[in-house]
């Protein structure tokens, strides 16, 4: 009985130590994420490489070592925009914003604290957290718009492959018809 509960933590401890503490989130890491039961606190910034979003990456790695249940993860809006969003409105939210993403197609918002303001951003995580866990969110749905690695760029590569076939297929059956013999010629 103690060996199982050994293994489980030992597979546990592995398994959080595969992601470093503080996840910048890219096409990669989002696939190394789907393979982590972990949800994600995801720090939403206008730019991950201004002053202010550095010091508050800092912050969410002291969160990080004390939360070892969650995977912490930041991406800016500048570098991956297609990605973030769905998770918040360009014209009324105020970044950076935090929300905990269950990386499929729901993330939950702390009612009250879903932006952090400028100050001390290590009491405003910690304040979201113990929301966080006291249940006083908001789950929202991410839809159609959900954060994919098939990005828009891929999207027209593909409509113009298939446009590409689509001529392709009709000019190939257009000679077919000029090589049949009529019954008129063979008379």
């Amino acid at each position: 009985m103690i060996f199982v509960n050994a293994g489980t933590f030992l597979e546990d401890f592995i398994r959080q130590s595969l992601l470093p503490i503080t996840v910048p989130i890219n096409e990669e890491t989002v696939k190394m994420l789907k393979d982590d039961d972990r949800k994600v606190v995801l720090a939403i910034l206008q730019d991950e490489s201004d002053e202010t979003s550095m010091q508050l990456i800092k912050v969410l790695r002291s969160a990080a070592n004390a939360n070892h249940d969650l995977v912490f993860g930041y991406v800016g809006v500048n570098q991956w925009e297609e990605f973030t969003e769905p998770f918040h409105d360009s014209k009324s939210s105020q970044l950076p914003k935090l929300v905990v993403w269950d990386k499929d197609e729901e993330y939950e918002v702390v009612e009250g604290l879903e932006s952090l303001e400028e100050g001390d951003h290590g009491s405003q995580i910690s304040r979201f957290l113990e929301a966080y866990r006291a249940g006083r969110t908001i789950k929202k749905t991410l839809g159609r718009r959900s954060p994919t690695l098939l990005g828009v760029n891929a999207s027209y590569i593909l409509l113009f492959l298939v446009a590409v076939l689509v001529v392709l297929m009709f000019f190939s059956g257009q000679g077919e018809e000029d090589r049949q013999p009529t019954r008129a010629h063979q008379e």
